[in-house]
């Protein structure tokens, strides 16, 4: 049953870029992060993201750190990439495992496209992530995982992912901005030809765009498809997004605050994080 609903979405991933690809004019391209500026042609984010987790005494440099960015190809398509790093370090014990020490290592990359139409406020991005985590930086990989649902992907061990979204975004004469998200994710586990998961990805968001100062708010996270465990609810993660950004010039430097909702609230009941852009 589960490769027949893998197939069956393959094919309409297929299918629906085969019909959008040609309708969609010439337009800037927005990027994979988020919260990555969007009132510019390009931009480059870089994110550090520190999540509290119970029960240990984590370093203050524990944490996840994103560098993404988006480089204009053409008045149609943008190349968009980003690159993952996790640093875990704490002096007692990891939940129910003692390891203390450190550990790091680099995540997943990202490497997809972006485009939209010039009349439209629809866009879609594609994108995928070879698997280059560690096994043996095993803790590092869980530090990184707990920073946010909505980049899962970027600390999954031995899983290549792919993953498609259709975006509804605008921003009003009054400066206020919404995005609604939404779109499969495929991995692929490397321990097996089976082992195949189908996530469904979401979120909404809504924020102020002004001229020295944007906020931004909303909701993210994913829920498993191709399992058939307790309900639907036990297999979904969310959590509540806030992020702001100051500065009117090229640079931007901010801050952002992501709340998990529901169990994992209990192991990682906050994320803080800085952030630093350049945008042209």
């Amino acid at each position: 049953m589960r490769r027949l609903v893998v197939r069956s979405v393959r094919f309409a991933l297929v299918s629906l870029l085969s019909f959008v690809a040609p309708l969609l004019a010439p337009s800037p391209a927005f990027a994979q992060s988020l919260w990555l500026p969007r009132d510019t042609d390009s931009a480059v984010l870089l994110e550090m993201l520190r999540p509290n987790v119970e029960h240990i005494d984590a370093g203050s440099l524990s944490a996840a750190y994103f560098l993404g960015g988006r480089i204009r190809l053409s008045d149609r398509i943008a190349f968009v990439g980003e690159l993952p790093y996790v640093r875990h370090e704490n002096s007692g014990g990891y939940y129910y495992f003692y390891a203390p020490g450190r550990q790091s290592s680099i995540g997943n990359p990202y490497i997809g496209i972006e485009t939209r139409s010039a009349t439209s406020p629809l866009f879609v991005e594609v994108g995928v992530r070879p698997p280059l985590t560690s096994e043996s930086d095993f803790f590092a990989l869980l530090t990184g995982q707990a920073t946010d649902a909505a980049r899962y992907e970027a600390f999954a061990y031995q899983t290549t992912s792919l993953q498609f979204a259709v975006n509804l975004r605008e921003t009003t004469e009054n400066r206020i901005a919404y995005r609604v998200r939404f779109g499969p994710a495929l991995h692929f586990l490397d321990n097996g030809p089976d082992e195949t998961e189908l996530w469904a990805l979401y979120s909404l968001d809504v924020g102020y765009v002004g001229r020295c100062v944007r906020v931004g708010t909303g909701f993210s996270g994913r829920a498993l498809v191709t399992e058939d465990y307790s309900n639907v609810g036990a297999r979904t993660i969310t959590q509540a997004d806030l992020h702001a950004d100051f500065l009117r010039g090229p640079i931007r430097p901010g801050l952002a605050v992501r709340l998990p909702l529901g169990g994992a609230a209990n192991s990682f009941p906050v994320v803080l994080g800085v952030t630093l852009a350049w945008v042209r």
